[in-house]
């Protein structure tokens, strides 16, 4: 993926278009729906709630979608690195069954990731409210 595009695709997202192939339901004949998921989503999870399922058994995957720079300013360890320009294109590497929680910096990024994720059939996916800003403020 170009930088361009990456760029492109970040905004996009940021902006709140979790379906980068146009912002608005395709209509007319031929046209095909997005993906249904049965499952309500989940809720955000607090900081709180975070720090006591890391402390589990069977801690959740910790997916942090800031860009680079900011991961190197703070991240909550271990988590996996996947930039949200770049997470469409790299959903591979991550585990449909697998209980996500995911991150940025406000919360706003990171649901627009859980959205993206849950279109690609993943089920068991959670935003960190508040992001890394909550997280670090003891919220």
């Amino acid at each position: 993926m170009t930088s361009l595009r990456q760029a492109a695709v970040a905004a996009l997202l940021v902006a709140g278009c979790a379906s980068i192939a146009g912002c608005t339901p395709p209509a007319g004949p031929g046209a095909t729906k997005p993906p249904a998921i049965a499952a309500k989503p989940l809720p955000d999870l607090t900081p709180a709630e975070l720090r006591k399922r890391l402390a589990a058994p069977k801690p959740p995957l910790l997916l942090d979608v800031r860009e680079a720079g900011e991961r190197e300013e703070a991240r909550i360890s271990p988590s996996k690195h996947i930039p949200l320009g770049d997470l469409p294109a790299r959903l591979k590497e991550l585990d449909k069954k697998a209980e996500i929680v995911v991150y940025c910096h406000s919360g706003r990024r990171s649901a627009n990731a859980v959205q993206i994720l849950r279109d690609a059939g993943f089920s068991k996916v959670r935003n960190l409210a508040g992001g890394m800003s909550a997280w670090r403020s003891g919220l």
